[in-house]
């Protein structure tokens, strides 16, 4: 397969990459506090594998950065092979 265009093959690996950062540093689960006697209770999900709201966007803005950063570097990479 040539390689002809490298900015898509770099942006998919920019959001594979990002996301697999987004997973890997995820937040832990969501604290609540309650105000009136200042206790933390930790909020677990439905399912153990499951991802809390927070978390999930935390992975989806990092493949998104990791898919801006590897679009960049797809134009880096096609300029300097042509």
């Amino acid at each position: 397969m040539p390689l002809n265009n490298l900015k898509v093959i770099f942006l998919v690996l920019g959001i594979i990459a990002g996301g697999l950062v987004g997973f890997v540093t995820k937040p832990p689960q969501a604290a609540s506090v309650i105000p009136v006697i200042n206790v933390p209770v930790q909020v677990e999900p439905k399912e153990k594998g499951d991802l809390t709201n927070r978390q999930f966007n935390h992975v989806a803005l990092c493949a998104l950065i990791g898919g801006i950063v590897g679009l960049g570097f797809g134009f880096v990479a096609d300029r300097r092979r042509a």
